[in-house]
């Protein structure tokens, strides 16, 4: 009778490590699932935040359509006689626009997952979108290139030097 209850406390000792082994594989996979879950979670929080950051923009330029931030594009020929308050209302957005510009940089810039280059990508072509503008690059010489974030700044500098030699290309 000795044997057969060492027997069973020997088998019992395997069922318990063949027990232990796979709830370590489970815990992994528990683990890999989870992380994966809350990583797509904050990158889809991250869309969102900027996505209502950059939809209060746009609110401020409907509310100060006077100024006609996108207006301007369709028509670059006209010229505004702004008013000193249009001015200052104008360089106000002008920072707004940056420190949106300069949110979405430290959440997507240095990433490696498909997701953020994607939208890196496009918050690229959109900065360079707005340095295309002589009111902007005005405003960002007069005022904003020195109010930032050094790494945003030396981004934006890049950008903005980028779409100058391209127009001193077309020029010349």
């Amino acid at each position: 009778m000795l044997d057969i209850q060492n027997l069973s406390l020997e088998n019992l000792s395997h069922i318990a490590t063949i027990i232990g082994g796979l709830s370590f594989f489970l815990a992994i996979i528990f683990f890999l699932i989870e992380s994966k879950r809350r990583r797509r979670e904050h990158e889809l929080a991250t869309y969102d935040n900027l996505s209502k950051e950059y939809r209060e923009f746009l609110k401020l330029c409907f509310e100060n359509s006077d100024l006609q931030l996108f207006i301007y594009d369709a028509y670059p020929e006209i010229k505004l006689d702004l008013s000193p308050e249009q001015k200052v209302k104008k360089y106000i957005l002008f920072e707004v626009l940056t420190s949106l510009l300069e949110s979405a940089f430290f959440q997507y810039r240095d990433h490696n997952n498909s997701f953020k280059k994607a939208q890196w990508t496009g918050w690229v072509q959109y900065t360079r979108d707005w340095c295309e503008r002589k009111d902007f690059q005005q405003a960002w010489r007069e005022h904003l290139c020195a109010e930032f974030d050094s790494d945003f700044l030396n981004f934006m500098n890049d950008q903005l030097n980028e779409v100058l030699d391209k127009e001193d290309k077309k020029v010349n």
